[in-house]
């Protein structure tokens, strides 16, 4: 059975946060910052063993409008139909530089029962 499923996050330390604690198929994630901080960046990452990078942002930036940045990665399309990326053991997003910003993590995925 297919659970398909959404969360969201807001992150600001240098941490790992894990998003999904299972194996799990991801379709879309969208990363919306809105500080910068110094030198932070972002990795999306699986929990294999080695993990997988997914996606790095190297810096994170806020463009000079000051508006915040949307920057919307579609990764497959549809978890309900398990198009997208296998994420074995599940997903992590790791956050590190200097001074950590602010940004909102959402992502669509579906998992296994």
């Amino acid at each position: 059975m297919i659970h398909r499923k959404r969360k969201a996050v807001r992150i600001t330390t240098n941490t790992t946060t894990t998003l999904v604690p299972k194996t799990c198929v991801l379709a879309q994630i969208v990363v919306h910052c809105v500080n910068a901080g110094t030198a932070w960046t972002l990795k999306v990452l699986d929990k294999a063993s080695p993990p997988r990078t997914w996606m790095f942002l190297n810096p994170i930036a806020v463009p000079a409008s000051g508006k915040p940045d949307l920057t919307d990665f579609v990764i497959g399309g549809d978890a309900e139909k398990l198009r997208g990326h296998y994420m074995e053991g599940g997903i992590d997003v790791v956050t590190a530089g200097t001074t950590p910003g602010e940004a909102a993590v959402e992502i669509d995925f579906a998992t296994f029962k």
